[in-house]
């Protein structure tokens, strides 16, 4: 079950990266910063589909719902690979 813990492990990082990033939008050039970078190296691969999704649904909205939509995205994926793992393990 330590391929569960990990798989488990890796998904959270993502999902703390992902907030980490919306608090440094509220702080000035904090995303410029060295951890601003090494936060949206971790989270890009996830985020620009989700910008791109979110600039399709709200158009012209001054909101950005992209990280909500990437939580919910990793929490779906992070659900099916997990209960594959277990059916497998």
């Amino acid at each position: 079950m330590l391929i569960i813990r990990i798989v488990s492990m890796f998904f959270e990082v993502i999902k703390v990266a992902i907030l980490v990033e919306c608090l440094l939008s509220w702080i000035p050039n904090a995303r410029y910063g060295k951890i601003g970078t090494i936060v949206r190296t971790i989270t890009e691969p996830i985020m620009v589909p989700c910008e791109k999704i979110n600039d399709k649904l709200f158009k012209g909205f001054l909101l950005d719902f992209s990280p909500i939509i990437a939580y919910f995205l990793i929490y779906i994926i992070e659900n099916i690979i997990l209960r594959l793992l277990m059916v497998i393990l």
